[in-house]
């Protein structure tokens, strides 16, 4: 078949396995093989990682919201459907220190494998200098108090998660299940409740470990 669809409501999402940024795989849901593609949506105090690549440019385009990304040391920002091109050297990370969603598309090429978690030492050194877990500046503090966006309750970070997720991650809650795992969890809409509980009940490392065979950073 020389075209494939995939529709809104099929669509694939889950968190970053190191930011926890809602994200969903276009490329591999639509069969790509010479480029990645995903959806980004970044809730009020994330950021994606910071990073660079080996080969890969990537095309970044602001669908819906204030843009704001770090190239290097130049800070930029973008108003809707603005587009944004980094060549593999250069070090990138997009964030979101307004007070609305911001949904970005990410095209890159060629396709690059980017599963951090299967990355060694030296290849995470070299892609993620600061390492994969790294905030800009402008979230190292709420908006609001001193306190580090990474140091502040889990109850702010669960506010925090897409709708859908947390709406699911409240039902659960009323089973009884902890919510320092509730955050873990690969979601969607579609995801039986029987399949929730099962990997709530994991050890972290386990859920990490499933995560694995998803190549998201």
């Amino acid at each position: 078949m020389p075209y494939r669809v995939l529709h809104a409501a099929d669509a694939f999402w889950r968190p970053s396995n190191q930011m926890g940024v809602a994200n969903t795989n276009l490329a591999e849901q639509l069969g790509a093989k010479t480029l990645g593609a995903r959806l980004w949506r970044l809730e009020p105090g994330q950021a994606s990682t910071r990073h660079k690549h080996r080969d890969q440019h990537e095309l970044y385009v602001v669908l819906e919201g204030t843009g704001r990304v770090r190239v290097d040391d130049e800070l930029l920002t973008l108003e809707p459907l603005s587009t944004l091109l980094v060549e593999p050297e250069s070090v990138r990370q997009v964030f979101n220190d307004t007070n609305e969603q911001v949904l970005w598309l990410v095209v890159g090429a060629p396709l690059e494998s980017g599963n951090t978690l299967e990355m060694t030492p030296e290849l995470l050194a070299e892609l993620y200098p600061d390492g994969p877990k790294a905030l800009p500046p402008e979230l190292t503090r709420s908006h609001d108090s001193e306190t580090p966006v990474h140091d502040q309750q889990p109850d702010v970070a669960f506010g925090r998660m897409p709708e859908g997720l947390r709406d699911c991650c409240q039902n659960l809650e009323a089973e009884g299940l902890p919510q320092s795992n509730r955050a873990l969890v690969r979601l969607n809409d579609r995801v039986e409740l029987h399949r929730a509980e099962a990997l709530l009940a994991c050890p972290v490392d386990h859920v990490l470990a499933e995560r694995a065979a998803d190549p998201t950073p």
